[in-house]
């Protein structure tokens, strides 16, 4: 039995770990008793020893022999022995505890309920440690040894690797100070720039304003100078004040005197008309007379035949016009004969003229400006001008113009401006062939040059209207010429585009109302 046991049982081989290897507890080092497992077992052995004093305390004991007697230590069985027949008596004094201290309770095993089995295991039946494990063993240790030196030579590397970076992060820390520093440095820069500029703008802005601010003063000053005769002159054009005198003169005495006047010209006209057809009948009468033999008083009446035959005659050689004196009439009530002109017994009949009612465009006519004839051409043709009769501002909107609308041009005239208006996709011209067709602005005439130009002509929202481009004195003519975009529009040149920016584009919405009460012309009154 003292050979080396060869085979053994796997799980009795101490060298074999059995169980869950994750969880494997790894074996000191060394056999040397850990100290702190020392003291932790010194002191549960203290504190045992004091319980177990403790109890000894606590426990009942003997009371103390009375005099005479003392105290005995025996030992008592603790089983009962089997009484025989005979019983050795032997006396003995004890005295036993109170109470025994009671056993603790013995660990509880349950009975077995199975059956055991045996089985025989025969020679070379179980492995061979050094056999089979040990090269596994061999394997695995050096793989293990392997792969530890390569972690070892991963951790050298990672090492460098982190030294490596620490220095690059040192560099890159101390390259991204500089160029915070730099770029701290150009944004004061910056900053103290722009406040240079914004100091310098506000500088210029306080001079401009300044600049403005006097100018302002002088042109309100000079515009202010004859603000309150400018305002007392409209108003009292306007009416509101007014003297009482001259405003019965003319309510009330001009027009009677304009009555009478007529009256009186009416009856001047009538006496001259009569005048003028009693002259004629003498004078033909007289003509006659001297033209003809006279016959004796029985011939009289062939007479009167031959004088019927040579005012046939004569008649002919003096053809009746019609005029305002002689009219044509069909014939005498009194007479209750057809004649053809004037009848010589009654005489002429006592015409009564209509009153003559302007036309529209002169109707429309604002009250500050007025027609004049600048020309008189062949059949008797007026050429017109709209002249201002007080100061026109400058920016003031008249319109808009007025007209049919025509793909042809009915009536052209070269001193008028030839206008056009974009309506539903198509260009129409804005005729107006005659004055009850337009308004006042057909009257104005177009501007030959820069100077004479006080108005400008420009289309909005498909109708045209002019705007004066200069303040417009009294008795001045208003002329009027194309706007720059106007001008594109009606495919000519915009001549005068000094003046554009000040009226090009203007809302129609200050256009002046039209006044029915206008001056009337003594030309076309006639």
């Amino acid at each position: 039995m003292g050979e080396k046991e060869r085979y053994l049982n796997l799980m009795f081989d101490p060298r074999v770990v059995r169980g869950n290897t994750y969880a494997l507890r790894v074996a000191p080092v060394s056999t040397e008793p850990d100290p702190l497992e020392i003291r932790r077992r010194r002191e549960a052995r203290k504190r045992a020893l004091a319980r177990r004093r403790a109890k000894e305390q606590l426990a009942i004991r003997t009371p103390e022999p009375v005099e005479g007697r003392e105290h005995v230590e025996v030992q008592t069985d603790r089983y009962l022995e089997e009484i025989s027949d005979q019983i050795i008596e032997v006396d003995r004094e004890c005295q036993t505890d109170e109470f025994l201290d009671r056993p603790p309770t013995p660990l509880f095993i349950p009975a077995k309920s199975g059956k055991d089995v045996a089985t025989e295991i025969g020679e070379g039946e179980l492995f061979d440690f050094d056999i089979e494990v040990k090269p596994i063993l061999e394997v695995l240790v050096g793989k293990t040894i392997e792969q530890a030196l390569l972690e070892v030579m991963e951790e050298e590397e990672l090492a460098q690797l982190r030294a490596h970076q620490r220095a690059y992060a040192e560099l890159r820390n101390a390259e991204l100070a500089e160029v915070q520093r730099l770029e701290e440095q150009d944004r004061r820069y910056r900053e103290e720039k722009e406040r240079r500029k914004l100091q310098h703008m506000q500088m210029l802005q306080k001079q401009k304003e300044t600049t403005e601010k006097i100018a302002a003063r002088a042109f309100t000053k000079h515009y202010l100078s004859d603000l309150v005769p400018s305002v007392l002159n409209n108003l009292r054009e306007s009416g509101f004040f007014y003297d009482p005198i001259q405003r019965d003169i003319d309510t009330e005495f001009f027009p009677w005197l304009m009555t009478e006047v007529e009256e009186t010209l009416e009856k001047r006209v009538l006496g001259r008309t009569m005048l003028d057809s009693l002259i004629r009948t003498v004078v033909e009468k007289r003509l006659d007379a001297f033209s003809h033999k006279p016959l004796p008083e029985k011939t009289e009446a062939p007479v009167e035949k031959t004088e019927a035959p040579a005012e046939k005659t004569e008649a002919p050689a003096e053809e009746p016009k019609p005029t305002d004196t002689e009219p044509q009439v069909a014939g005498c009530e009194d007479c209750g004969k057809s004649l053809v002109g004037e009848c010589k017994l009654h005489g002429p009949l006592i015409r009564a003229k209509d009153r003559v009612i302007p036309s529209r465009a002169r109707l429309t006519l604002p009250h500050y400006l007025t027609l004049r004839v600048l020309e008189l051409r062949a059949g008797n043709e007026q050429i017109l001008g709209v002249f201002a009769k007080k100061v026109i501002q400058k920016r003031t909107q008249f319109g808009p113009y007025v007209g049919q609308l025509s793909t042809k041009l009915t009536c052209y005239d070269e001193s008028r401006l030839v206008l056009q208006v974009l309506k539903d996709g198509g260009k129409y011209f804005l005729d107006t062939p005659n004055e009850d067709c337009g308004n006042w602005m057909m009257f104005v005439r177009l501007a030959r040059n820069q100077e004479e130009q006080t108005l400008v002509a420009y289309q909005h929202c498909g109708e045209v209207y002019f705007t004066t481009v200069k303040p417009i004195e009294p008795h001045t003519e208003l002329k009027v010429w194309y706007a720059a975009d106007y001008a594109k529009f009606m495919e000519t040149s915009a001549v005068f585009i000094k003046e554009e920016s000040d009226v090009y584009p203007l809302p129609p919405v200050a256009a002046f109302s039209h006044s029915f009460f206008t001056e009337i012309s003594p030309v076309w009154l006639l």
